[in-house]
């Protein structure tokens, strides 16, 4: 088998399918369609089925040359959410406009039933996608988008009322709530009846969004756990108390248990802990 060199763009896309061993996938393909360059990922789209056809989206996006965007442009209407879904983040990391309505689709496009069989077939791989839709549109979009992600959010939340969800609804839960305290919008809990673990969590997300943690840290959970930089902790704390209006002991519960109400979302608890409270209206 030949051994290629490919940049970061040929790795970037072929990790969106392969956890590991991504390299050998790379080959394959290179051996399979002659090549890894713009003119093969483009006859890919004509000539290609499947997986590989969301391979050359995603290579063709983040090879980022002149070309890509109108090669990207036509799958916003395809009928595979793969290819729709990625050409509309690869646009959407390029600040293209055109994506806005189909990123806008994905925050609730399979969340509740029915689903179309053509997303359940990939709903896993397409839920992973998620989280990184909800990111994009924290600094970038309409704000229309709010009310949008609020909606996401207290959609799952009324599933796991009937059963337990995948865990990549909970990290999405995680990055909406981050990417609107991204946007200030803080009023977003007022109204949903949840559970004192996860309106803790829910308002520590906000407040990261807010600082935009991210940023600075490639963990943002586990700086909140182990508090890298000794500030954090403190900056996180000033912003609950100015946007929720919590107490020095409330501020404590979100910040210093946060592992246990991130982690009441895998385990079900039988304690008042875990039972729905009246919602409240945030400061």
């Amino acid at each position: 088998m030949v051994n290629y060199t490919f940049p970061v763009s040929i790795d970037r896309a072929f990790s969106e399918f392969y956890y590991e061993g991504h390299e050998e996938a790379i080959e394959r393909f290179a051996s399979h369609w002659g090549g890894l360059d713009v003119e093969t990922f483009s006859r890919v789209l004509e000539e290609g089925q499947a997986e590989d056809k969301v391979i050359a989206l995603f290579a063709l996006g983040y090879m980022a040359t002149p070309q890509a965007r109108e090669r990207l442009l036509p799958f916003l209407q395809s009928t595979e959410p793969m290819e729709r879904w990625a050409s509309a983040l690869c646009l959407g990391e390029m600040k293209d406009e055109h994506a806005l309505p189909v990123l806008q689709g994905m925050l609730l496009e399979g969340l509740s039933p029915p689903i179309d069989p053509l997303f359940s077939e990939n709903k896993s791989w397409l839920d992973g996608l998620r989280l990184r839709v909800a990111y994009l549109l924290g600094d970038w979009g309409p704000h229309s988008v709010i009310p949008l992600m609020r909606q996401a959010f207290a959609t799952i939340w009324k599933l796991e009322q009937s059963e337990p969800q995948d865990e990549f609804l909970y990290y999405y839960q995680d990055a909406l709530m981050y990417a609107l305290g991204q946007r200030g919008a803080f009023g977003v809990l007022t109204g949903l009846a949840l559970s004192p673990p996860r309106r803790r969590l829910a308002m520590l997300y906000l407040a990261l969004g807010h600082l935009r943690a991210r940023e600075h840290y490639d963990r943002i959970n586990m700086a909140i756990i182990i508090d890298i930089d000794k500030g954090l902790q403190a900056e996180v704390a000033r912003v609950l108390e100015q946007r929720f209006g919590l107490t020095a002991a409330e501020q404590s519960e979100c910040i210093k248990h946060y592992w246990e109400n991130s982690d009441v979302r895998w385990r079900r608890q039988d304690d008042e802990e875990e039972t729905t409270e009246e919602p409240f209206a945030e400061a």
